[in-house]
């Protein structure tokens, strides 16, 4: 059959045209509603408000840091071992921490750090050629670099605005050391990679040093008859990769007459590969005598989330000598750190403030907030 005829190129009725054009109307219409359902929907559902996600749009630059329904993350998350009250701080906080905050550019203002510890700017240094073993009273050490170990066995030594590429080091448990003493001010101690101290043990006053290096920063020790560390700054302990040591900034394994006084301390160093590191900042433990007689006074103790505790007060049961007594923490600024604890279990551990004596009066977070003698 042929094809039918053309269609006719006449313009068709008017009522033709607009049933045509009502239907796609409709249409339309129908498309729209549809659409707006769906969008209204999806907002009720799918929107970050709807998840609890406020804090994305919130004009409060803190809200998603601090619970504008962000949700929180533990951050003793992966720490598999609990408190210690030993000295130790093996395999626990260290060998899982993300981060160690340093202490070098963030020291509050007014306390000691680089710019006001150590040797003055504009010291012209000299070789020293004197004996490493000090035994003459009254020497004194001044403007000098010292590439040795200094032993003192004498009295009223004087090291000042010198650098000591080493330790510097009384030993009170030898004979006749009640006689000895020394002041290290203006100093710089660099006492590199060693398992004990870099300063110590007692019958020393140490003012406006930069002490790193060594095991622990400044040691008191128990048979010394005073120990004071005033407006110094120790930090920068070491550890070789493989090494098992338990660092610290200041450390007293029992001892009286101790007197530290507006510094800066603080354990950095990282955790290395066997999982050891710092225990805390200020460690005050019974082992081989009462702690007695010990005033903490206007420090600032820097954060590490690697350290137990940024501070131990002395009260430890299982030491031989658990109870510590007269012993002031007083006026002291913790910093917070990443977590917000200073160390990976909180600022405080072993200090008992029933013990005779004690006194735990105005220590605050660097926020101004409080902080309580136990975390």
């Amino acid at each position: 059959m042929p094809p039918g005829p053309p269609p006719s190129a006449t313009e068709p009725p008017r009522s033709a045209v607009r049933r045509p054009r009502v239907w796609l109307i409709g249409a339309l219409v129908m498309v729209l509603l549809v659409g707006a359902v769906f969008v209204v929907g999806w907002m009720r559902t799918g929107s970050p408000q709807a998840a609890g996600n406020e804090a994305s749009t919130s004009a409060d630059p803190e809200a998603g840091e601090n619970g504008g329904g962000m949700g929180e993350v533990d951050p003793n998350a992966g720490l598999n071992a609990g408190p210690s009250g030993s000295a130790s701080a093996s395999k626990n906080p260290s060998a899982n921490a993300k981060s160690t905050e340093n202490i070098p550019g963030r020291v509050p203002g007014g306390f000691p750090g680089p710019g006001n510890t150590g040797v003055p700017g504009g010291t012209k240094l000299t070789t020293y050629s004197g004996p490493c073993t000090i035994d003459k009273d009254n020497t004194v050490i001044d403007s000098k670099t010292v590439n040795c170990d200094l032993g003192i066995k004498a009295k009223n030594v004087k090291i000042q605005k010198s650098k000591i590429n080493g330790a510097v080091v009384l030993d009170t448990d030898q004979s006749g050391s009640g006689s000895w003493s020394y002041t290290l001010s203006d100093s710089e101690v660099d006492a590199g990679t060693r398992q004990n101290a870099a300063v110590s043990y007692g019958n020393m006053t140490i003012i406006r040093s930069n002490i790193h290096g060594g095991q622990t920063s400044v040691q008191c020790g128990e048979s010394g008859s005073y120990c004071t560390i005033q407006d110094s700054w120790l930090h920068g302990q070491k550890i070789p990769a493989n090494a098992n040591w338990h660092l610290g900034g200041l450390l007293s394994n029992g001892g009286h007459n101790i007197r530290v006084k507006h510094n800066t301390i603080v354990c950095d160093a990282p955790v290395n590969s066997a999982g050891e590191g710092c225990t805390g900042d200020l460690n005050l433990f019974g082992d081989f005598a009462v702690i007695s007689d010990v005033i903490v006074d206007s420090n600032f103790l820097g954060a590490n989330t690697g350290s137990s505790y940024c501070l131990y007060g002395g009260d430890t049961k299982s030491k031989p000598y658990p109870n510590a007594n007269k012993v002031q923490i007083i006026n002291n600024v913790f910093a917070l750190g990443s977590n917000r604890k200073c160390a990976a279990y909180g600022a405080v551990a072993g200090f008992n403030v029933n013990g005779s004596g004690n006194v735990w009066h105005n220590n605050t977070w660097e926020d101004g907030s409080p902080v309580n003698p136990e975390n």
